[in-house]
């Protein structure tokens, strides 16, 4: 089975319990404009330019006619590349990379095995992210079921609009899920991710009910979500459902720099927050009821 990668990072301590293996799909259904893996978004497999690392030595250009020199400087216009990673392949400083390749699931569990020692000591395992992993179901199931018959405990990390069959499917192949719960106000769900909420809520409810351990990863936005009543409706939802609890995501750039890279946005509007503000939105849902994950290392 073959699945199209952007990455396998190894010794990841966000991505659920303990020391962690994650292994981040290609393809998303949402379009978060703060999203800090933008590489995952599109499913086709793209190319990274870092404008630091060129010589301008012409070697791309010669396979490829996205490629040109203007004033001494390199310049790569994508809307025109169709050299199928030929320019990637000639580039000797790596200023041009592939971002995403295409990947046996064996292979790729395989990979992630090397690191069981740091599992078996933490309680880690294998986080299967994105992207939005349920874009591909197959792949995902595979890695999952590879992951059961080594004995790796596994996580996926969902927005929770996958189809409702993609979850059911691997319900039993996967030991933890971490659902993004991006905002509550529906119109406004709609209009910066693309997709309805109701879809999030409905499964995050599907997932409880069939038994599944699911943990609310809550991304908190400065100016988008730091709201008095979305973090209430963080708290009602770990007080009503049988999640285990919530955590809080803050927003960091890092997305925006790799976005650059990519030739897709320019400069982030929104700013990290201090550890101050992270801690203040933290105790406003614990005043509020809210039970909060703790994930342990």
């Amino acid at each position: 089975m073959t699945g199209r990668v952007f990455s396998v990072q190894p010794f990841c301590v966000d991505d659920g319990p303990g020391i962690r293996t994650t292994v981040y799909l290609k393809g998303c259904n949402m379009r978060c404009p703060w999203c800090h893996n933008p590489e995952g978004i599109s499913p086709l497999i793209e190319v990274s330019y870092i404008e630091s690392r060129c010589e301008n030595c012409g070697r791309c250009a010669a396979v490829c006619e996205a490629h040109t020199s203007k004033n001494g400087r390199h310049a790569f216009d994508r809307d025109r590349c169709s050299c199928g990673g030929r320019d990637v392949a000639v580039c000797p400083s790596g200023a041009l990379a592939a971002v995403g390749a295409d990947l046996e699931a064996i292979d790729v569990i395989r990979e992630v095995a090397r690191d069981r020692r740091f599992f078996d000591r933490s309680g880690g395992g294998m986080t299967v992210t994105g992207g939005e992993p349920t874009m591909q179901p197959e792949f995902l199931r595979e890695l999952l079921a590879l992951a059961k018959a080594e004995d790796i405990h596994s996580c996926i990390e969902t927005n929770g609009a996958g189809a409702r069959e993609d979850y059911r499917a691997i319900l039993g192949l996967t030991d933890l899920f971490l659902v993004d719960y991006k905002l509550t106000d529906e119109a406004q769900h709609a209009a910066v991710t693309g997709m309805p909420s109701a879809v999030v809520l409905e499964n995050i409810a599907f997932l409880c009910d069939s038994g599944a351990d699911v943990v609310l990863r809550c991304p908190v936005i400065p100016g988008v979500n730091d709201v008095e009543d979305h973090f209430r409706a963080i708290a009602e939802l770990t007080k009503r459902l049988p999640v285990g609890g919530f955590e809080i995501m803050p927003y960091h750039p890092l997305g925006s720099s790799k976005a650059r890279r990519l030739g897709k946005d320019g400069p982030s509007p929104y700013r990290a927050p201090d550890r101050e503000t992270v801690e203040r939105w933290r105790a406003e849902i614990l005043s509020m009821g809210g039970r909060e994950w703790g994930r342990g290392l």
